[in-house]
């Protein structure tokens, strides 16, 4: 019910559209019970008149006045049965929107440590299949639920109005059918609940291979996550088979019940008829009005059915929409104003768990336009140290403040529009160069954007392709060699042109020449910014006005090139020494 009320609460900004579907289908409703009280009248005046002295002209006279009458019903009720639909489909299709837009909102505010955890594939997958089922269950309550719940009350007050004992024997069917339906509808529910996971776990694996397509290829793998899909998709289609099974079981019983109801009405019907308790038109117009009545009623168990699966569904999607936003800006936050680049980290500490420091008491200041490495073994959290510059988390402990401004309190928006960030890792989005380089700038020009790429190198290669800046680059940028990828992302931060640059392993993917020619264009940008560098290949560092050594979690030296090369057993030193021996590269 809890789902049902959430779901309900969706709907509240389209609460006009559905009081104008709740008339609709009222009216539908009404005009819907013409049709049987028009086969009554017919078939009762064609038996008065045989054997009758009425004249012929009278009787088709009334004939063609009842079938005049029940031709504008008829016209009536499909042109407000179209409007009804409609609208249903309007609501249920918005709604729909809305619950996919509000879902994938909330997956994009949460941190990154949420997203480091998740599986990309079953969470799109989730959320692919609930909005899916938003539409079936809005559609399902609306079009299913309102429209057959006022014809189930309309028609059973005409037919008890009628004659109340055929009328009991008419609906005498319906507990049993209940019964079997709230069952079947059970294991239903229990079955889709399984397909779901079934569905999220392949969508996973699938997901898994086309995203890592290179080392599947690599290492001949394309058999195993075939074979493995395959085997997983196998097992939700098993589970779909034998919920079909159960649906069409579910079918049988309905339409067992039917009959059995159709039989009864026209048995007792005729016993009533021959003792003159009723006419053959009454006994046509229940037939009639079974078929509306049990129509509506088997609309109204199937809704069930689908609000059952459907709660399944949405509810995992309502589930991660529990998930809490640990980065937000406070209340009333405010954008930072134009930064200048002074940094400070006061005693900071973070971990990915309880108990586990990665960082520790971290703790230093750097002047605006300042250039600082940080270096260190492998692992000892010198990209987590940029994430947390950046506000992806939050510290345990200890402040981090941009000139004097301490992070938490302002607009996390406006401070990562003034930082620029060049990683390791290469993010590019399936789209062209253009777009990949421009993305998140808002106000450039061409002009800007081929001085850009001239800065980082790339120009020359992209201006030979045959669309140029138009070229799509592909998943994650496969189209593209790792060194070509890396400096379209340098190229990317070039053109934002941020107070505060963050260099993470941003040459690590070049040959020695692009490497060198990307060198010299960066230290000639980063002029008048503050850099943070972070790179294992300490040759590239020579020129920080200040680096910062790191090991286990703590700062343990700090200074410039020539006064830590100089320390004896130093670590800085002895990682250099070891890199030009070409030991560690």
């Amino acid at each position: 019910m809890d789902i049902i009320i959430k779901i309900i609460k969706q709907l509240a900004p389209y609460r006009k559209t559905i009081v104008l579907i709740f008339v609709l289908s009222a009216i539908t409703a009404i005009l819907g019970l013409v049709g049987p009280y028009v086969y009554k009248i017919l078939t009762d005046s064609i038996i008065d008149f045989v054997g009758s002295e009425l004249s012929l002209d009278v009787i088709w006279k009334k004939f063609l006045l009842v079938i005049l009458i029940w031709a504008i019903a008829e016209f009536l009720f499909q042109v407000f049965d179209s409007l009804f639909h409609y609208y249903v489909d309007r609501v249920a299709g918005f709604s729909a929107r809305d619950f996919l837009l509000k879902a994938f909102s909330h997956v994009q505010n949460l941190s990154l440590r949420f997203h480091v955890q998740a599986k990309s594939g079953g969470i799109m997958s989730k959320i692919n299949r609930g909005a899916d089922f938003m539409w079936r269950v809005v559609e399902s309550l609306l079009e299913n639920v309102v429209s057959p719940g006022i014809s189930f009350i309309a028609i059973g007050v005409v037919i008890f109005s009628q004659n109340w004992k055929l009328a009991l024997i008419a609906v005498s069917t319906i507990p049993i059918y209940i019964i079997v339906t709230n069952f079947l509808t059970k294991k239903i529910a229990k079955e889709q609940d399984k397909i779901n996971k079934l569905w999220e776990k392949g969508f996973d694996s699938a997901y898994d291979a086309m995203t890592n397509i290179e080392a599947v290829k690599a290492y001949s793998g394309e058999e195993y996550e075939i074979e493995k899909v395959d085997r997983q998709m196998t097992n939700a289609y098993a589970r779909q088979i034998k919920q079909s099974k159960l649906w069409v079981e579910s079918g049988f019983y309905r339409n067992l019940l039917f009959i059995a109801s159709q039989i009864s009405v026209f048995a007792y019907g005729g016993y009533l008829a021959f003792h003159g308790e009723i006419t053959i038109g009454t006994i046509v117009l229940f037939i009639g009005y079974l078929q509306k009545f049990h129509a509506p009623l088997y609309q109204l168990t199937e809704t069930y059915s689908h609000i059952h699966q459907g709660i399944t569904v949405i509810g995992r999607v309502f589930k991660l929409l529990q998930v809490r936003v640990e980065i937000k800006d406070i209340p009333h936050a405010k954008p930072i104003p134009r930064i200048r680049g002074e940094v400070e980290l006061r005693n900071v500490s973070f971990g990915y768990s309880d108990g586990k420091m990665i960082l520790k008491n971290i703790d230093f200041k750097v002047d605006a336009g300042k250039i600082v490495a940080v270096v260190g073994p492998s692992g000892v959290g010198k990209s987590t140290l940029m994430n947390l510059l950046n506000r992806f988390y939050d510290p345990v402990k200890g402040e981090i403040l941009i000139d004097g401004i301490d992070i938490k309190t302002v607009q996390q928006k406006s401070l990562r529009e003034q930082i620029g960030i060049v990683t390791q890792e290469n993010i590019l989005f399936n789209d062209t160069i253009l777009h990949n380089v421009t993305y998140g700038v808002q106000d450039y020009s061409k002009i800007d954007v081929e001085e850009a790429t001239k800065v980082a190198n790339i120009y020359g290669f992209i201006k030979n392709l045959t669309n140029r800046f138009q070229t799509l680059v592909g998943e994650r940028g496969v189209r593209l060699s790792g060194g070509e990828k890396q400096r379209v992302s340098i190229a990317r931060a070039i053109l934002k042109d941020p107070p505060i640059l963050i260099l993470d392993e941003a040459t690590s993917h070049l040959d020695s020449e692009n490497e060198r020619l990307v060198q010299n264009a960066l230290w000639s940008l980063i002029k008048g910014r503050t850099v943070f560098i972070i790179a294992h290949r300490l040759s590239t560092i020579m020129k920080a006005d200040e680096i910062i050594v790191i090991k286990d979690g703590e700062i343990v030296e700090r200074g410039k090139h020539a006064d830590l090369i100089s320390k004896e057993n130093g670590l800085y030193k002895e990682l250099y020494e070891l890199q030009a021996s070409g030991e560690v590269k």
